[in-house]
């Protein structure tokens, strides 16, 4: 008899990101009957911004596993080096994922390969690489690719594959590792459901009768193939990705975001965000644009109407309803036009416009756009200046009355007549020009 850990590891991989999984089963041989003995097995180790998957001989496999943590440079090609000089005979087999160069990479170092790293990167923008490797290596590819088609989250799609391949030699604790550009951070711990008939064998009957070793399952088995969903999930939401388009879903399951391939007739590419009031838009065909919810669907038969967007021809920025502080207006050398905060607006320019006394159509419309400036500039001054116009310091105070009491001052510290008389000046100067349209 001997004592056995029999490995799966399963790993999603596409371009940017690497999904890694194993269980922690240990198990045992026994007169032709495979036994489960515990779980506590370590088959994943996360090593600086890599995940290391080793099966074999256990004490072989933690011996190099140890030999290689000391070493100051840690890649492939050092652990082959260890494997090379130090292999005797033993089962092991070795995959190493990390993310580098602004992609994922695979590798795959065994004797039967006569220790060539066999590397898995390169991965098309869109597909999905499945690698299976230690036993049940076939029923758990089919088992990933089959839950991809069905659109099955990460998490879901590895605790539906180890709970479908467990028996004696798998299960325990499912734990997933996630790499991307980031981090390595462990994406899923998991208790997988065992099945109810596992033969069990305590490990207190054989730990001073038998040597502890690993077992090496099928070859490496994997297939990398297009436009298949991949979803990303944690407490927070979901990601989820089906070829170019992308989705995010939140907490409550409410699509909240698309990006990629945003709209088909015509293809839009870009990043839409949007709740049940406002629309974010970022794409090729309409640029920037921010959109409010309408009821009105005879003018907006999508729901949907602009509020704020970039015209993608020129670049031009429209609005509409819009509430800012803190305005300012400048000319195209720098000069302030319009000071909404220090109640200042400069009309200078009306001198050169009408300096021949003959209006082209585009000097008519520069004024018409000046003088909407104006307009708005004016009334906003004059409500400024009527909120600070009297102080509280000058309110009359009845000290003598029953009750105390104040009158509000009538003492205005400021008089906006020269302003009024200046804008109705304007106004009327204006007029004798004959523009098709006036502001009062």
């Amino acid at each position: 008899m001997g004592v056995n850990i029999i490995s799966n590891a399963t790993i999603v991989q596409t371009n940017d990101n690497i999904f890694i999984g194993s269980d922690s089963a240990t198990s045992a041989m026994l007169d032709g009957q495979l036994y489960r003995i515990d779980e506590k097995a370590t088959k994943l180790y996360q090593i600086n911004n890599m995940v290391l998957f080793c099966s074999g001989n256990l004490d072989y496999c933690y011996n190099l596993v140890e030999e290689f943590l000391k070493q100051e440079v840690k890649n492939a090609n050092v652990i082959k080096n260890l494997l090379k000089a130090s292999y005797d005979g033993e089962k092991i087999d070795i995959l190493l994922c990390e993310f580098k160069e602004g992609k994922t990479f695979v590798y795959q170092i065994s004797p039967y390969n006569n220790f060539e790293i066999v590397c898995f990167t390169d991965i098309p923008v869109g597909a999905v690489n499945v690698l299976t490797a230690g036993m049940k290596t076939l029923e758990s590819h089919s088992l990933a690719y089959e839950n991809l088609l069905k659109r099955m989250t990460i998490s879901k799609l590895y605790k539906s594959v180890f709970g479908s391949i467990s028996y004696e030699g798998i299960g325990g604790t499912l734990s997933v590792y996630r790499l991307d550009e980031n981090k390595v951070s462990e994406y899923l711990t998991h208790e997988i459901e065992e099945k109810t008939d596992l033969k069990i064998l305590t490990i207190e009957v054989i730990s001073n009768q038998f040597k502890t070793q690993m077992i090496v399952g099928e070859r490496i088995y994997g297939k990398v193939f297009i436009g298949v969903n991949l979803a990303l999930e944690d407490e927070e939401g979901v990601l989820k990705f089906q070829g170019s388009k992308g989705e995010i879903f939140d907490r409550n399951g409410r699509l909240v975001m698309k990006l990629g391939l945003v709209h088909e007739e015509p293809d839009t590419f870009g990043l839409w965000s949007f709740n049940d009031v406002t629309r974010v838009k970022v794409d090729q065909l309409e640029g920037f644009l921010i959109d409010k919810a309408t009821t009105d669907i005879v003018k907006r038969p999508d729901g949907w109407e602009k509020v704020l967007w970039a015209d993608p021809k020129d670049g031009t920025i429209y609005a509409k309803g819009l509430v800012a502080q803190n305005i300012k207006i400048v000319n195209n050398i720098g000069d302030t036009i319009l000071d909404a905060e220090n109640s200042y607006f400069d009309i200078g320019d009306f001198d050169t416009i009408v300096m021949d006394n003959k209006l082209t159509s585009m000097e008519k419309m520069q004024i018409i756009t000046e003088l909407y400036k104006i307009n708005s500039g004016y009334h906003r001054t004059l409500e400024q200046a009527e909120e600070y116009k009297r102080s509280q310091c000058d309110d009359v105070f009845d000290m003598e009355a029953q009750f105390f009491s104040k009158t509000p001052s009538t003492i205005d510290l400021y008089s906006t007549t020269p302003l009024t008389q200046a804008y109705f000046a304007l106004i009327i100067f204006l007029s004798t020009l004959k523009l098709c349209h006036q502001t009062h």
